[in-house]
């Protein structure tokens, strides 16, 4: 009588082509994941702006990146964010776009593809605060005082509003090499970064962020970005890079500045 089932040479034979499978597989799937994740940080991005316009609409001017003065002086909703002994304590820019939600609630203000922590001023989505000013006292005009009104945007769809960034305010001094970068939060220069950009290699980084730093966030290194007149577009890192002496121009298409 003749026994049914495989032999073990057939065995073999399917084990190999189910192997070779996954492997080809499994990396398709990795980046349909991410691809997908980048989207959904790109509705966040959109949101985010959307939301910044209304408020440039009802104040007249952008939200402050940071303030804890005049009118910021109490806890926000929700209380403060981050941590005492390294970030500033008052209100940032999320706190000031946001719904009835407070932002430790609101997912809007955390990227997908981010390492998630506790702590939602690292690892999320940068405000250029070069828009989105200091509103405490400071001796550079060019990121302290009032935030500029909506018509100083003279290339509103050039100019960097939100992006994805190591720490929630970000500025062109990111692009720049360890030896020449400089930020107001000192404690946290090392998550003073744009994810994926060839300058961070270089750079001192925070262990957790190192992986954000240099290999990118999203899919072939690419950072999402949302500009002055709402559009968010997925750009290569390297398109934003700008030198310490242009006045804030990042490159030929894209704007540090107001």
């Amino acid at each position: 009588m003749r026994r049914s089932g495989f032999t073990l040479i057939e065995c073999l034979v399917v084990m190999a082509i189910v192997a070779v499978l996954t492997g080809v597989l499994l990396p398709a799937l990795a980046a349909c994941r991410d691809r997908g994740r980048s989207v959904a940080c790109q509705v966040n991005l959109r949101q985010n702006a959307a939301a910044t316009l209304v408020f440039v609409h009802n104040e007249e001017q952008f939200p402050f990146g940071f303030c804890s003065v005049g009118g910021f002086s109490s806890a926000p909703p929700g209380g403060y964010v981050g941590d005492a002994a390294d970030d500033w304590r008052g209100w940032w820019w999320f706190h000031q776009i946001a719904d009835s939600k407070t932002p430790r609630e609101d997912a809007s203000f955390r990227c997908p593809s981010s390492l998630k922590t506790d702590n939602m001023l690292c690892g999320n989505y940068g405000a250029n605060y070069a828009v989105y000013k200091i509103g405490d006292p400071g001796s550079d005009p060019e990121f302290f005082g009032d935030p500029p009104k909506s018509t100083r945007l003279s290339q509103s769809s050039r100019t960097l509003l939100l992006v994805d960034s190591g720490y929630t305010l970000i500025s062109w001094k990111v692009t720049l090499p360890q030896s020449k970068v400089s930020f107001e939060i000192p404690e946290r220069l090392s998550s003073f970064f744009l994810p994926g950009l060839a300058v961070n290699v270089g750079r001192t980084i925070a262990p957790h962020q190192q992986t954000d730093a240099v290999k990118g966030r999203h899919w072939k290194r690419a950072v999402n970005a949302a500009f002055g007149d709402g559009h968010v577009d997925s750009l290569r890192a390297s398109q934003l890079a700008a030198s310490d002496a242009d006045d804030g121009a990042a490159g030929p298409f894209y704007r540090w500045g107001p």
